[in-house]
């Protein structure tokens, strides 16, 4: 199974490489202990091999390298993967996007494939660890499998899609989306995690009904925002 968490969200502090990395070891920290999920990271980089994180922190080369785009003002792009680089089960993209925002961010964490801790539960822990960082405040999260997103099985082309799960920084109740599975708020946040099934295949037919279904009702409702303006 292909699993992909897909967010984007606005900084609330300046960015400096420490912190990046800091932010980075925390979102790492919240996956679940999986066989999948390795103690060393690497950038990737076109042409040398730079060691981020390992168990002794944050690399001097790995703050060198983001100084060096921070204060020439290049894109931001970090890619986190493991020592099998391009092989990695689990790969981390942080990237601004400075045309819109300088403090604006898409994090996106691809799973290849799970040997286990891949329930439900466990993908609203990431979510709600995600949510409750001090220092990111979210527009949305969502999260797919078998490249759902990516192969437009979703209803609206101009709209967020649900997958498996999202979510949004408003209150929504089951009223709005009687399809769902569940509806999760967030304590000591005013935002709501949609999950369409409790297990999720996004090829599948039937679970892509069921989240065709969701989207539906949720922008029935005013509550499913359009992708141009987040």
């Amino acid at each position: 199974m292909h699993y992909k968490i897909h967010s984007l969200l606005y900084r609330k502090d300046i960015l400096t490489a420490v912190q990046l990395f800091k932010e980075l070891r925390y979102l790492i920290d919240a996956l679940p202990s999986w066989v999948e999920k390795k103690k060393i990271w690497l950038i990737a980089h076109p042409s040398k091999k730079i060691i981020a994180l390992n168990e002794l922190g944050i690399s001097d080369d790995a703050l060198a390298y983001v100084d060096y785009l921070i204060v020439n003002k290049k894109p931001i792009s970090v890619v986190l993967a493991d020592e099998n680089e391009d092989d990695s089960i689990i790969t981390i993209l942080y990237k601004n996007t400075p045309s819109i925002s300088n403090e604006r961010y898409l994090l996106t964490v691809t799973i290849k494939s799970l040997s286990s801790y891949n329930d439900v539960d466990n993908f609203v822990y990431i979510f709600k660890a995600m949510v409750n960082y001090n220092g990111w405040c979210f527009k949305y999260i969502l999260l797919d499998t078998e490249q759902y997103r990516f192969n437009q099985r979703e209803v609206f082309d101009d709209r967020l899609p649900v997958g498996w799960m999202l979510y949004l920084p408003v209150r929504i109740k089951h009223e709005h989306v009687p399809s769902a599975y569940k509806v999760f708020d967030i304590e000591n946040n005013a935002g709501t995690i949609v999950i369409s099934k409790s297990v999720f295949n996004g090829k599948e037919p039937f679970d892509i009904t069921c989240a065709n279904n969701v989207e539906i009702e949720l922008a029935a409702n005013g509550l499913l925002p359009l992708i141009k303006g987040l």
